[in-house]
């Protein structure tokens, strides 16, 4: 028998809120919010709690209530009182401590401004993940910041010849140091390890190391360090330009034209363009054996003072004087190592029918390669062919065309025998130059640190002559740096002729006048230094609409297009250099208004390093 249990009302008990007390002293926060959406990127005001009155700051990263949900927020001011009623009080504090500096938050909303979007989309390069056990070490630190500095100076060294990069870079920086703190930023892990070394042996200072190459933990560690111990020296690479320094410092960017040094996420911010805008609280010094078009029109309009090197002691060889560059090579090994620079990697990178010199091509379309072990592949689909025929005669010896490193290697190593001949590239690439007397073949770039003998440049014709926007200045820069590996003394041979203007740069270690000439032809083409670039990608019918509304405002002083696709386009903007804030203001309301449209996303890169 089922015996029956008595029945229980639910009781229902009522939500109670609990009352937050507001803090006393400056009790408004002003929060920057991570929304999400592009339209809502304003500061937003907040209260803070009376519990958090000694954990939050201007710098701390906070937990707000947003339109229904809970979002991250950084605090970029602490004030009396709002002009805004009915606030809500900040939820809880993410940080113990402030993760920026005034002076840092500055910098990103200027950047955010110049690149017409979010801080929050610089963020991630600017503050390292946080790491909870390694802010605990810096819980009773204080940001002292000072940013008191006298009239900053800004320089562009052109290096020496004959000389290490390292030692000038280093010898810049020492006397930079009786003024304050010292970035040294470098393209790559290759430059800071040795950059790092020299400040180690030379200023017996162990420098702050910024890269990717450090742990989550360290990569924190080091930057709260920058932010709250005011290191001597700070080396470090591309993300390292955010980091936070006293009024006064000096930041010292070694080969600012390296493409390494802009960045590849949204939205690809340059370092150079970071650093002036830190330009009135900083010393800048762009330290090069080449400058780029952008530092050259500043050295113009009188903004940078140049600074210049006599011509090195050095006996150079031209192809047109001497088409031969062995016996180069042959007096080089005689006294210690040769550098061989080569375009390109590889063994036969492109090739013809030995009868009727057509270039070589796959059924797809893609020219055809040879390896190193004689196999002949398709450089597009990779199909292999084990009996290649020619397709318009049907012969069958081939004719190279493009020499890679590889086939190189192996015709001067057959060349001069008993040499001990290194090959450097970018998937296998030699830092230093080991100790004894070598051969060494390397793709432009990619060239071992070290002193040599002699050092040939070969490839000239097909290096000067490749597409991209900074093409020309990349490869003169490959060039520039090589030689200036070349001893006191040393032999050079550069496989263009005598009158090449890239030769008479080269012999006189100056590329003016030549890049005087330059830059007066890119301001005539409509590009930079004296234009502004913009790309904006998407929808065919988008990009259609958007070229109408541009072709009838003055901001837009040439505008082309071109199909990416069946479906999307891409339109390319220019705009005047002196019109550069009405761009970034143009594109960020435009951002804005499609954004509470919810019309779809385009593509908008701003100042783009490759079209």
């Amino acid at each position: 028998m089922i015996e029956a249990k008595p029945l229980r009302l639910k009781v229902q008990k009522a939500q109670t809120h609990s009352v937050v007390e507001t803090a006393e002293h400056l009790p408004v926060l002003r929060v920057m919010v991570d929304t999400d959406v592009f339209h809502l990127d304003e500061p937003y005001d907040y209260l803070l709690p009376a519990r958090l009155t000694h954990v939050v700051h201007v710098g701390s990263l906070v937990r707000v209530p947003f339109g229904g949900r809970t979002c991250t927020g950084l605090v970029i001011d602490r004030i009396s009182e709002s002009q805004t009623s009915g606030l809500k009080h900040i939820e809880e504090a993410l940080t113990s401590i402030p993760v920026l500096s005034r002076d840092s938050i500055a910098l990103l909303r200027g950047a955010a401004t110049r690149y017409a979007c979010s801080l929050w989309d610089l963020m991630p390069d600017a503050v390292p993940t946080r790491v909870q056990s390694v802010e605990k070490l810096f819980q009773n630190s204080s940001d002292s910041s000072n940013s008191i500095h006298a009239q900053p100076s800004h320089s562009l060294q052109i290096l020496s010849a004959g000389r290490s990069y390292s030692e000038q870079i280093v010898e810049l920086a020492t006397t930079a140091m009786k003024e304050g703190q010292v970035l040294i930023i470098v393209p790559d892990e290759k430059e800071l390890n040795i950059v790092s070394t020299e400040v180690k042996s030379k200023l017996g200072v162990e420098p702050l190391i910024f890269n990717s190459q450090l742990s989550k933990s360290d990569r924190f560690r080091n930057h709260l360090k920058a932010l709250y111990q005011k290191p001597e020296i700070v080396v470090g690479t591309r993300n390292s330009i955010f980091t936070h320094l006293d009024g006064g410092s000096t930041i010292i960017i070694f080969q600012d034209g390296d493409a390494s040094l802009v960045s590849r996420r949204n939205p690809e911010w340059n370092v150079r363009d970071i650093a002036l805008l830190r330009a009135q609280q900083v010393n800048l010094i762009f330290a090069s054996f080449t400058p780029t078009l952008e530092v050259a029109r500043l050295v113009e309009l009188g903004w940078l003072t140049l600074h210049q090197s006599g011509t090195p002691a050095m006996q150079i060889s031209c192809e047109e004087s001497d088409p031969r560059f062995h016996p180069v090579i042959s007096a080089g090994l005689k006294k210690g190592s040769v550098l061989v620079t080569v375009a390109s990697a590889g063994y036969v990178n492109s090739f013809a029918c030995q009868r009727c010199r057509n270039h070589a091509l796959c059924s797809c379309g893609g020219r055809l390669v040879i390896s190193a072990t004689r196999q002949v592949e398709c450089s597009l689909c990779e199909k292999k062919f084990s009996d290649w025929s020619c397709l318009h005669c049907d012969g069958k010896s081939p004719r190279a065309i493009s020499r890679g490193s590889a086939r190189i290697a192996q015709e001067l190593g057959s060349a001069h025998p008993g040499t001990s001949v290194l090959v450097s590239s970018g998937k296998n690439r030699i830092d230093l130059l080991p100790e004894g007397k070598h051969l060494v073949i390397s793709t432009n770039g990619a060239e071992p640190v070290g002193q040599y003998s002699a050092v040939i440049l070969l490839g000239g014709d097909s290096l000067f002559n490749r597409v991209g926007l900074h093409a020309e200045e990349t490869a003169r820069r490959d060039w520039f740096t090589a030689l200036s590996m070349l001893q006191p003394g040393g032999l050079g041979y550069i496989s263009l002729p005598h009158s090449h203007p890239v030769s008479q740069s080269l012999i006189k270690w100056s590329l003016y006048p030549q890049i005087t000439q330059e830059i007066v032809e890119r301001g005539a083409a409509h590009l930079p230094p004296y234009f502004r670039l913009t790309t904006v990608e998407g929808s065919n019918s988008e990009i259609t609409a958007l070229r109408q509304i541009c072709e009838e405002l003055p901001l837009f002083k040439a505008l082309s297009s071109l199909r990416v696709d069946a479906e999307n386009s891409k339109l390319l903007l220019r705009s005047a250099v002196e019109d550069s804030e009405k761009v970034s203001q143009f594109f960020y309301d435009f951002k804005r208004v499609r954004s509470l449209k919810a019309l779809p996303h385009l593509k908008i890169r701003l100042d783009p390093y490759e079209i």
